[in-house]
């Protein structure tokens, strides 16, 4: 996955959370990833497969709206809280990320009822437009703009994080092995690379209760695409020469 990932401008939350697994050697979810970008630590974007409609955000107030449509990746920015809102002026980014987080975690939803969020999203070069539906010509609201703002993203849009942004994630972090290629890496010693870590870099030797069983690494990596043979192996290549074999003693 390696040599696509450097052709790659921008990957889905799913795959740039399976990328980040990898470097990172240890499970890494969507909702991770949306808790960095609330953090300000990784910069979401947006991809749309279809056209949208918008409106250049400086003039969503203005009597003359300049309209465009959107297709492709747009930056997603967060802003670092809440921004104040009026009625026409609205946008704010983060409580549409919030509310994506609290659905992956299962979390209480901000009710949007009475209070419009707008999305806004951004070019390259600075650009920045407010999502936004035309209105019919019999509503009553068409005498304020010929648009209102979107409560969220469309239904066919693709958040995403471009690979960029992702290679700043991982020099920036402290934790993370940041090798300048993994050409030399096979995917599958990726991921036994991964089972060490997750299964052995914080277990205590002197402390067999911390300590899992080969069968369990096996497992692991069996659902992770490896062949239940060569899983049992690698299980047992990485188990640590400290870490003796045979039944837990009973707690």
């Amino acid at each position: 996955m390696s040599k696509l990932f450097k052709l790659k401008e921008w990957l889905t939350l799913a795959d740039a959370a399976r990328h980040l697994s990898i470097v990172f050697g240890e499970d890494v979810s969507e909702a991770d990833l949306l808790q960095l970008a609330l953090d300000r630590r990784l910069d979401l974007s947006v991809y749309f497969p279809s056209y949208e409609p918008a409106v250049i955000h400086e003039s969503i107030n203005s009597p003359t709206i300049k309209s465009i449509i959107l297709h492709g990746l747009y930056d997603m920015p967060v802003p670092p809280e809440p921004t104040a809102q009026t009625e026409y002026d609205i946008c704010d980014n983060r409580l549409h990320i919030e509310n994506r987080y609290h659905k992956l975690m299962s979390a209480p939803i901000v009710d949007f009822i009475d209070m419009p969020m707008g999305v806004m999203v951004c070019q390259s070069n600075g650009a920045a437009y407010t999502l936004v539906e035309r209105m019919m010509e019999d509503d009553p609201r068409l005498k304020f703009a010929p648009y209102y703002v979107c409560d969220d993203l469309p239904k066919s849009a693709v958040l995403a994080v471009r690979t960029a942004a992702l290679r700043e994630l991982e020099r920036g972090s402290n934790d993370a092995p940041v090798p300048t290629s993994r050409d030399h890496v096979s995917d599958k010693l990726a991921k036994v690379n991964q089972a060490a870590a997750q299964f052995w870099a914080k277990a205590d030797r002197n402390d067999r209760t911390t300590h899992h069983t080969n069968n369990e690494v096996a497992a692991w990596l069996s659902e992770r695409g490896l062949s239940p043979s060569l899983a049992s192996s690698a299980a047992s290549i990485i188990r640590p020469e400290w870490a003796p074999t045979g039944r837990k003693p009973i707690e």
